[in-house]
């Protein structure tokens, strides 16, 4: 794998794919082959036990292994050779019955494996945040917005109980994403070693899973379907940015990001104080979103494989996790210094005048006089300049509702159905997932 280009937006994921770590892993897997290989009677057993002392990073460097390639143009069997040097009377067995393929996917399977980890550790830290938002805020009435409008009150405490649920869901399904390794040969056969028992001794000792069958290489349909379900973190983390940052808006006022003493908006503009760290999270999921594209275009490799998908993995795999991370690093910062400005949450939940709540109305209506007919006079109400005192002086409203039950029916804060009990329902369901 290549390094992570960009430092403003590494984190520490990034170094499991640094040439330094892969040479480790590399040689970590060398080192579990010879055991197994031993096992079955492959190799001597002093032979793995050799490897075992010697092929580690304390006896060859990425140095001798970059010199080595530049004779051999081969990165793999370059790390072959330097281990081999290093053996005093068994390096020959070093490799035995591998294929490159064979020891690359299995080193990926690692990264992956650990970069999974790491995301679900930063996830679950989000979670607890996205818990406590949900509860502090569980009874701020505000309004809700469909199609960039005002819609029907609810409560902060729905809101963050919504994206607390979505990214649970998108953590459960990375939990469930196989890690595959391999160990099958030159084309999958296992004609090296006349069993498959080897493979599956060596997944089982690094924690990963064994097909039943590959060509020289894992399938990457793997690959696609690892990169598809991080997508699916990161899309939720581009969903409730945006919603953070169109509560930001002027006109809105709901939210704003921590602002620091000396922190400037613009190098114009004194007064801007923009949601700039919420529109980064959105501009570096749109770029992730660019990579499936390749993922699925290296599903179609030829014959027994080709090398087309090799570039690109080296490129999408470290970025696709690197940045994850970032976003999950970058949104838990920007929520544990969220404010919300309740006096203008209270100023737009009343902003209609009553409007907000003209389905309650149609509700109350509809067993008097019908649910169409009530939507008919409530759709010219609406359009009323005072809508709540053209609501009281209706001839057919104004017989069924004293002006006090009206107010009440009107009022945002009474119509808030099941809110408040899904919010703990969610809120228990998970807490006691993620608090273990």
């Amino acid at each position: 794998m290549t390094s992570f280009p960009n430092k403003r937006y590494r984190t520490p994921i990034a170094d499991i794919f640094e040439e330094q770590k892969q040479l480790e892993l590399q040689l970590l897997v060398e080192r579990t082959l010879a055991k197994a290989n031993a096992k079955y009677g492959k190799i001597p057993q002093e032979a793995a036990k050799e490897i075992e002392q010697f092929v580690k990073p304390d006896y060859i460097s990425l140095k001798r292994v970059k010199e080595i390639e530049k004779e051999t143009h081969h990165d793999l069997y370059s790390v072959v050779l330097a281990a081999t040097e290093v053996c005093p009377n068994y390096g020959q067995y070093i490799h035995l019955g591998a294929t490159s393929s064979d020891i690359q996917d299995t080193v990926t399977a690692l990264q992956l494996k650990e970069a999974k980890r790491i995301l679900l550790e930063h996830i679950d830290a989000l979670l607890l945040i996205l818990i406590k938002l949900a509860k502090k805020y569980r009874d701020l009435v505000c309004i809700g917005r469909t199609h960039g409008k005002h819609a029907i009150p609810t409560t902060y405490g729905f809101k963050f109980a919504n994206f607390l649920n979505e990214l649970f869901l998108a953590k459960e399904n990375l939990i469930n994403v196989n890690i595959y390794g391999k160990l099958s040969g030159a084309v999958g056969t296992y004609a090296a070693y006349g069993t498959n028992e080897i493979e599956k001794r060596v997944m089982q000792k690094l924690g990963l899973v064994h097909l039943l069958i590959t060509t020289q290489v894992v399938p990457r349909l793997v690959y696609s379907h690892f990169v598809s379900v991080v997508l699916e973190t990161t899309g939720v983390l581009d969903k409730l940015a945006r919603e953070l940052r169109n509560l930001q808006r002027t006109e809105i006022g709901e939210i704003s990001e921590s602002f620091g003493e000396k922190q400037v908006g613009s190098s114009t503009m004194p007064q801007k104080r923009n949601p700039w760290r919420l529109e980064r999270i959105c501009g570096i999921a749109r770029y992730l979103r660019s990579l499936p594209s390749s993922t699925l275009e290296n599903i179609a490799l030829e014959h027994e494989r080709d090398m087309s998908n090799s570039s690109t993995e080296r490129i999408i795999l470290p970025q696709l996790t690197t940045l994850t991370d970032f976003l999950l690093l970058e949104m838990k910062e920007i929520l544990e210094g969220i404010n919300i400005n309740e006096e203008n949450v209270e100023k737009n939940l009343f902003f209609l005048d009553g409007r907000q709540c003209s389905e309650k109305l149609l509700v109350e209506l509809a067993n008097s006089i019908g649910r169409q007919k009530a939507h008919v006079i409530l759709r010219d109400l609406v359009k009323k300049d005072n809508f709540r005192v053209a609501v009281k002086n209706h001839p057919q409203i104004s017989v069924l509702f004293s002006e006090k039950e009206i107010d009440e029916i009107l009022d945002p804060r009474n119509y808030l159905g099941l809110a408040p009990e899904i919010v703990d329902l969610v809120v228990k369901e998970i807490e006691e997932k993620v608090i273990k």
